[in-house]
């Protein structure tokens, strides 16, 4: 204690083959991370790690709610790994997790192509402060640009 909780929705998160995980959830931490898509990434998109961690999540079918990532996309050479203290398999957690899918969210650059899944595909998050949309990802689609001039290397 004191552990962290933040509420993420909506993240686009593409690492590049040298970089290591998209999320690294450690020391007990806590998470809700909602429709959002992570690709890219060289070792894994989400890892766990800590017995601390493991124990904060409880187990797959059996999440004690502090740590939620539903109604994502992963795709990066592994999607998911564990780390030490590992009691379950991290896959088996997010895959028992509503709406998560492992595959291509079929971008164009960072933008949502013609016909990727992201532009459809989010549900509501329950939280008064997250302002819900119908896409999961930064973007709504293609032509939804508001990165264009302020992001670089992408």
């Amino acid at each position: 204690m004191p552990r962290s909780k933040p509420i993420l929705a909506n993240l686009t998160a593409i690492g590049s083959s040298v970089a290591s995980q998209g999320v690294l959830l450690r020391r007990g931490t806590g998470v809700e991370i909602y429709n959002s898509v992570f690709t890219g990434f060289g070792d894994s998109c989400v890892k766990f790690d800590g017995a601390a961690t493991f124990i904060n999540a409880g187990s797959p079918g059996a999440a004690t709610g502090e740590l939620v990532i539903e109604n994502s996309f992963f795709d990066c050479g592994v999607n998911f790994s564990d780390g030490n203290g590992a009691t379950f398999s991290t896959a088996d957690f997010i895959n028992a997790m509503a709406g998560n899918v492992e595959g291509n969210p079929s971008l164009d650059g960072m933008y949502p192509s013609a016909f990727s899944p992201l532009t459809s595909s989010a549900k509501p998050v329950a939280d008064t402060f997250i302002e819900n949309v119908n896409y999961s990802g930064a973007f709504r689609d293609f032509n939804d640009r508001w990165a264009d001039e302020w992001t670089f290397g992408l």
